[in-house]
């Protein structure tokens, strides 16, 4: 059994390599490139640098490079309608706090929580509930000797929670990342979430059956990331690989049956023995009492049943097998029939 990622929580990860789709209230004084967005001063007015916050963002964390020294020099970040509809999170001179290292913003709805990180420590500033519709960054009018403002990334993600799904009673995960780790058990739904201290975060994720590790993965971590549980073992289709979460469209059953041929590939680079595939209900939807499976003879299927039993898959290995699906006395008036065909293995 391996990790497998059923989807990005990553809306966007700007890193400033080229001015995307930023909308400069004056670009004399922006710099886009190289990998940060720098931001000064002028006399004449405040100098905003805008994107439209995506609908299915909801969380968003900014590496900034920002201390003012003097007095009226101030910047930060600014959520955005008009000239009359804003809200900013400044920065400005203060000898009494540590360098800001980062700024988090949390959205629930249209509620926006701001924090502020120092010392490797995110402090709560305060909230805003608005339907803003951009998000940025403004330097705030001042001398042209005001520090600059500099963004080196900022990343947009569904939320700040990591989740593994289809997790046996009993596991429990465990996300570490330098020195620290993370734990959390699983729910009565077979899910485990851990609320990521950063948006983006390099570490290990540690699957736990009591103390002993089933199953560790060690990547770069987005927040809103779902991870799923399950076999290296793929069901394919003419090589392409069936969607493992949501149902696929296999066709249309003629006046008798639909009968077709799928494979099972072992992605891993090991044997897997005594394999099990069975036909079983999918989400209490009608459909599997029609479907049945059966071996692979010479480009011909075997005997039909609702299990079929594979001795050992080698690594890399292609295994061809058959689906039916018929129709019986049973009466539906369902347009479609549905069935999932579960995977056991040692």
């Amino acid at each position: 059994m391996i990790l497998i990622k059923e989807s990005s929580g990553v809306i966007f990860d700007e890193q400033f390599k080229t001015n995307s789709d930023w909308q400069l209230t004056n670009p004399n004084a922006t710099t886009i490139g190289s990998g940060s967005l720098t931001i000064d001063h002028l006399l004449s007015s405040d100098v905003m640098v805008l994107k439209n916050i995506p609908s299915d963002a909801n969380a968003f964390e900014v590496s900034i490079d920002y201390t003012p020294l003097l007095e009226n020099d101030s910047g930060g970040l600014i959520l955005y309608n008009n000239e009359d509809e804003f809200s900013e999170l400044l920065e400005s001179e203060d000898a009494t706090q540590a360098h800001l290292e980062n700024i988090k913003v949390i959205r629930e709805g249209n509620n926006f929580d701001f924090y502020m990180q120092r010392n490797n420590i995110f402090e709560y500033i305060n909230s805003v509930d608005y339907p803003f519709r951009k998000i940025g960054f403004i330097a705030k009018q001042g001398q042209s000797t005001f520090k600059p403002l500099i963004i080196n990334r900022f990343v947009a993600t569904k939320n700040n929670r990591l989740q593994v799904k289809n997790l046996p009673g009993g596991f429990s995960v465990a996300f570490e990342y330098g020195d620290e780790v993370i734990s959390a058990v699983v729910d009565i739904f077979g899910s485990a979430t851990i609320e990521l201290p950063h948006l983006v975060v390099a570490g290990t994720l540690k699957l736990l059956d009591g103390k002993l590790i089933v199953v560790e993965q060690t990547a770069e971590f987005f927040g809103g990331d779902i991870y799923y549980y399950g076999s290296s073992l793929l069901i394919q289709r003419n090589g392409v690989s069936l969607d493992e979460i949501n149902p696929n469209e296999i066709g249309s059953v003629n006046s008798t049956a639909l009968e077709l041929q799928l494979e099972l590939y072992n992605q891993s680079t090991s044997i897997i023995d005594n394999i099990q595939l069975t036909i079983q209900k999918y989400s209490m939807l009608f459909g599997y009492e029609w479907a049945d499976i059966a071996e692979d003879i010479s480009g011909s299927h075997g005997t039909y049943s609702d299990v079929l039993n594979i001795d050992r898959i080698n690594a890399q290995q292609i295994i061809p097998f058959w689906i039916r699906v018929e129709k019986t006395g049973i009466a539906t008036s369902a347009e479609k029939v549905f069935f999932e065909i579960k995977i056991n293995h040692d």
